[in-house]
């Protein structure tokens, strides 16, 4: 028996079960579906009155339902997870007594973060990552100051990938 910290479902703390690529992609969808209904919404009172509304709101959650699973999509956490289990020790802002487990959840709210918040920068939802982070019930003995660094790194590399960058070639 190790001395690994296990979730409620079994999984090691830091690691992250096979279905969670589903329920990200489900959830982004989720997210795409509302933001689609409402867009959808504004367009079809404005071009059709109240049928034009209704069309409207069905073609934005067909359209961003689609959008935002492709989004879910787009980051894979196990490659993700397994980066930054290889790589974080090379990372400036990792001090001797901080483990790829002390780090993990500040990666995944990273890569994460970035996945919710396709159009924005960084510097524009920092200030609320980090109210959520230092909120959060579940929050790891990081604080956001502590987290920051790691969270920006995997945003970062996510990012990169999104415009076509090599992930592989560096955080």
């Amino acid at each position: 028996m190790t001395d690994e910290i296990r979730r409620d479902d079994g999984v090691p703390d830091g690691e992250f079960s096979d279905d969670e690529d589903e329920k990200r992609e489900d959830g982004g969808a989720a997210l795409g579906m509302a933001g689609g209904m409402g867009a959808g919404a504004v367009i079809g009172g404005i071009v059709g009155g109240p049928v034009g509304t209704g069309l409207g709101i069905a073609a934005g959650m067909v359209a961003g339902g689609l959008a935002g699973r492709e989004v879910g999509r787009a980051v894979n956490a196990k490659a993700e997870q397994e980066y930054w289990r290889t790589h974080y020790a090379e990372r400036p802002y990792v001090t001797a007594d901080r483990t790829y487990d002390d780090l993990a959840p500040a990666y995944r709210y990273g890569w994460e973060a970035r996945a919710r918040y396709p159009e924005r920068a960084w510097d524009e939802v920092e200030p609320d990552l980090g109210r959520e982070w230092e909120s959060r019930s579940d929050r790891p003995r990081l604080t956001w100051m502590d987290a920051r660094p790691a969270a920006r790194d995997a945003w970062d590399r996510v990012d990169r990938a999104g415009r076509g960058g090599a992930p592989e070639g560096g955080p």
